[in-house]
């Protein structure tokens, strides 16, 4: 019993006379650990909810058109070019609400690099296809090639986080996990 009461007023006197703070989690990702914030307000700007129509939109128009025919040549050359623009205006618009927001922390500063990066890339994706979607020339290759670079991009994004997380201090780890897999 002893122990137990020396161990309180130790506990007592470091945090009345210490710089110590006392954290907590959860398995949502709420957290009082600032890293976890950082994480949590970067995915909110980042949160691109009519990107992700538009690339559902994309996806159910390709979904099952054979690209050596005119139709599915047409569905490239007329319905995916003006998609495609506003997904890479909507990638920079989120770019730029992701590099605005005011972060504390190293892991915060590094994921805001990560999904800064991807966004760019998405930017630059999306802006390469509706060029190439202008041509019948070049509609298919742009087509193929899009395919190719999503295809990459998201493999690449998963190994970056996975470099985040593993850069974070080892007392930051789980909530920032947490708050990762909330993404």
């Amino acid at each position: 019993m002893k122990f137990l009461a020396v161990i309180a007023v130790l506990v007592v006197l470091a945090a009345v006379t210490g710089n110590i703070d006392f954290r907590w989690w959860t398995s949502t990702g709420a957290s009082n650990v600032p890293a976890a914030k950082d994480v949590n307000r970067l995915a909110a700007a980042g949160a691109a909810v009519p990107l992700e129509a538009c690339f559902k939109v994309l996806v159910h128009k390709v979904d099952g058109i054979n690209l050596n025919t005119a139709a599915g040549v047409s569905v490239l050359m007329y319905e995916l070019p003006g998609l495609a623009s506003r997904m890479a205006e909507q990638s920079d618009e989120a770019r730029s609400r992701v590099a605005a927001v005011h972060v504390d922390t190293a892991t915060g500063r590094r994921f805001r690099a990560v999904m800064v990066r991807l966004l760019l890339a998405e930017r630059l994706m999306y802006g390469d296809l509706a060029r190439g979607l202008a041509t019948r020339r070049t509609a298919r290759p742009s087509f193929f090639r899009w395919m190719s670079r999503f295809n990459r991009l998201r493999p690449w994004y998963h190994q970056q986080v996975t470099l985040v997380l593993a850069a974070a201090p080892f007392e930051d780890q789980a909530p920032v996990q947490a708050a990762l897999a909330n993404i």
